[in-house]
């Protein structure tokens, strides 16, 4: 990252994400990304993720609308949409 110029990064959780965000805490950003189909699995993974690798203010959650196509305006969107996501998914 610094040859490259890169200050942080964001990763989804894995292995090595989460190896290289122990030997570089400030600089290494985690990104969940649920399946939108699945509120109830989505709320599950979030709640994990945070609970399992502390996600900080930097942290984001992603998520692509895949066949079935979910609206952007569908009711599983909101959540994220209302910006309560640490109300909702009691984070």
């Amino acid at each position: 990252m610094n040859a490259v110029g890169v200050v942080s990064g964001l990763f989804n959780v894995s292995e090595r994400s989460i190896e290289a965000k122990q030997r570089h805490s400030d600089r290494i950003h985690f990104s969940v990304e649920p399946d939108p189909n699945d509120i109830g699995g989505a709320a599950k993974a979030i709640r994990t993720a945070h609970a399992d690798h502390d996600l900080d203010q930097n942290a984001a959650v992603t998520s692509f609308p895949h066949p079935p196509n979910v609206p952007f305006r569908e009711q599983v969107w909101q959540p994220f949409l209302s910006g309560n996501a640490r109300r909702v998914f009691k984070l």
